[in-house]
């Protein structure tokens, strides 16, 4: 942060290179990338979390990829610092609703008790999309945003098998689990998710944590266990041969980040001020760690 006169700003880093739904718009994304995408979205949500700030509007819009093949979350316009007192909080204030209808969680669109597993359901609808080919709830226009809202709230998602037959069983397992109705019954934490994710991707895509990198050669990020069935350039091959090594029952242990505290409606005071400048030196440490923009 810097003062100009009377002005406080921010300086921001300038990405060379495009947002996650740029690439969507123009192909679909082979599944190494598929994997290395999700693993930086993971990472910097973990990292956010660790330091008490839940992002809020998670969606490929705000995933960018740089031309060195970084992954970097951005916009954290609407984030807030989380409360360590275990008191709950609502995403804002009552009646209201913040985020983007196709990828909030369940208590978003409640307008209820709001923490990082909220970020992790918005990660795992992204990822559904980039494996099954479309979001797992959609709307038509006539209907709009409520209508989908609701179904983040009740209705359950096909199974993205549904749209890739042969889909990685244990693939779709992470898929399901990552976009559970209850919070209690998700990844707990951004770290938990990539590793249940990158325990699917050893298998399928060696090597596919260089996938991003310019010139990357994805030919052979194929699996060893099934040379037979090679791995296609496209979502649709995500599936593999042979099952892979089961993965151990979900790990449920709850240590998630503390969730949001309720703001009062008051006046600007010297805590309201202190507040800000905590927010404003978070978002810092986070941007010198090169995880947002």
């Amino acid at each position: 942060m810097e003062l100009m006169g009377n002005v406080n700003y921010l300086v921001l880093e300038f990405v060379r290179g495009r947002s996650l739904r740029d690439w969507m718009n123009q192909t679909a994304l082979p599944p190494p990338q598929v994997f290395a995408v999700m693993h930086g979205v993971l990472q910097a949500l973990d990292y956010a979390h660790r330091h008490a700030v839940v992002h809020r509007d998670m969606k490929p819009e705000n995933v960018l990829i740089s031309d060195e093949g970084m992954v970097k979350v951005a916009d954290f316009g609407i984030a807030r610092l989380t409360d360590d007192s275990g008191v709950g909080g609502t995403a804002t204030k009552t009646g209201t609703t913040v985020g983007t209808p196709q990828y909030m969680s369940p208590e978003q669109v409640a307008s209820s008790k709001v923490d990082g597993r909220s970020d992790l359901y918005s990660a795992g609808i992204m990822f559904y999309e980039l494996v099954a080919g479309q979001p797992p709830f959609t709307a038509s226009d006539a209907d709009g945003p409520f209508t989908l809202m609701a179904k983040h709230v009740q209705a359950p998602p096909k199974p993205p098998s549904v749209f890739q037959p042969g889909l990685n069983p244990e693939l779709e397992h992470v898929i399901l689990q990552a976009i559970a109705k209850r919070p209690e019954d998700r990844f707990q934490t951004g770290q938990e998710f990539d590793d249940a994710m990158s325990r699917v991707a050893n298998l399928m895509c060696p090597g596919w944590q260089r996938s991003l990198e310019p010139g990357a050669d994805l030919s052979r990020m194929v699996p060893l266990a099934t040379p037979a069935i090679p791995i296609p350039t496209t979502p649709i091959g995500m599936a593999i041969g042979q099952p892979a090594t089961a993965m151990p029952p979900p790990h449920v242990a709850y240590n998630p980040t503390p969730p949001v505290k309720p703001v009062a409606k008051k006046s600007m005071s010297c805590l309201s001020v202190l507040g800000l400048l905590a927010l404003a030196t978070t978002l810092i440490g986070l941007l010198a760690a090169g995880y947002i923009h």
